[in-house]
């Protein structure tokens, strides 16, 4: 999958992950909406309207053997996901049992939850947090990971459709080689790649090659 949708395929997990937290899991199609300044953000494409579609176009297609067909339509800058039961069931199945935001979503909607509980939760999972009191009038508290993962963990997928954000190199030693090199698999995760991960990529593509 190309690079530069991996951070709008994330948030499509992440808002699913959130609804199947809140309501429960049914196997339904969903719909989601986004303006259009976000979708520029997610997709990196400075679009207008009409671009716009053409990009999500390709975005659909490039995410479909995960989701199923996405369907998108608009009003104006609004644009409607909607995603079919298959990309519900995709989501719930690769669900983590002690998912960040299942818990998040049990914490605050408990009794006498504090901004001192979700900050200590957020702390529970990764040391590297932002946390600050904000005043722009709509929230009192800016809270979030420095590495947009909470639990930094770092994991192989050979299948490619584990959920969570992702990085992708080609399966040979030499481009192992020179992404161990240059650091990019790090630039992409924003987060350091233990040796043992390299071991079992080299261990694996040697494998392939063989």
């Amino acid at each position: 999958m190309k690079e530069k949708y991996l951070d709008m395929k994330d948030n499509l997990i992440d808002i699913i992950k959130e609804e199947q937290a809140k309501l429960g899991y049914r196997k339904e199609s969903i719909r989601l909406y986004y303006p259009l300044g976000s979708l520029k953000h997610l997709l990196k494409a400075d679009a207008d309207i009409e671009k716009m579609r053409e990009v999500l176009d390709d975005f659909c297609d490039e995410v479909k053997e995960f989701f199923g067909q996405i369907e998108v339509t608009n009003n104006g800058e609004r644009f409607c996901f909607k995603v079919p039961d298959a990309g519900v069931e995709y989501v719930h199945e690769n669900m983590a049992e002690n998912e960040f935001i299942c818990g998040l979503v049990k914490l605050v909607s408990g009794h006498g939850c504090t901004i001192e509980k979700i900050r200590e939760y957020f702390l529970s999972y990764n040391n590297d947090i932002h946390y600050e009191k904000t005043k722009n009038g709509e929230f009192d508290y800016l809270l979030y990971f420095n590495n947009g993962i909470p639990d930094g963990e770092i994991t192989v997928d050979f299948t490619g459709k584990k959920n969570g954000r992702g990085a992708y190199i080609c399966n040979s030693t030499e481009c192992l080689k020179k992404a161990v090199k240059k650091k990019s698999l790090e630039r992409s995760l924003k987060t350091p790649i233990p040796n043992d991960i390299y071991q079992e990529l080299e261990k694996e593509m040697i494998k392939g090659e063989s």
